[in-house]
């Protein structure tokens, strides 16, 4: 029987900073776990990942597949844009979970799209709403 996930579970996680590993060079991890002793029965404490080159560029993203489709791979898309001002994809390589979350992003932060080299950038700054008075 499949456990489910408590109604709280949002204030159960935390996201940070951590270290790559020795093997993967200069870039950054985001990170999002369950805090220490707040994971819930039959989870695990990691609940995605997320690897930024120095440079803004998106290298991977994960997140463990019963917490994905809950904003946390946007939050921490969000995490780097925060650290680095911008960041940055080639498109034509993202997977479709990721063009949703890119797609999200582009409605909330202005972004520019380089076409022929495949390149989409955004920036850390929010789009302007217009709202009319009704």
């Amino acid at each position: 029987m499949k456990t489910r996930l408590p109604n709280n579970w949002r204030t159960r996680i935390e996201f940070s900073t951590i270290d790559c590993g020795r093997y993967r060079g200069d870039e950054i991890c985001f990170s999002c776990d369950f805090k220490d002793g707040k994971t819930p029965e039959g989870f695990r404490q990691n609940i995605g990942y997320l690897i930024v080159s120095p440079d803004g560029f998106i290298e991977s993203a994960m997140v463990a597949p019963r917490m994905r489709r809950r904003g946390i791979g946007k939050a921490l898309y969000i995490n780097a844009l925060n650290h680095f001002g911008f960041i940055y994809t080639k498109y034509f390589e993202a997977s479709d979970a990721a063009k949703r979350v890119w797609k999200s992003l582009i409605k909330e932060y202005t972004s520019r799209q380089v076409f022929f080299a495949g390149k989409l950038i955004v920036y850390k700054r929010k789009k302007r709403v217009n709202r009319k008075n009704v």
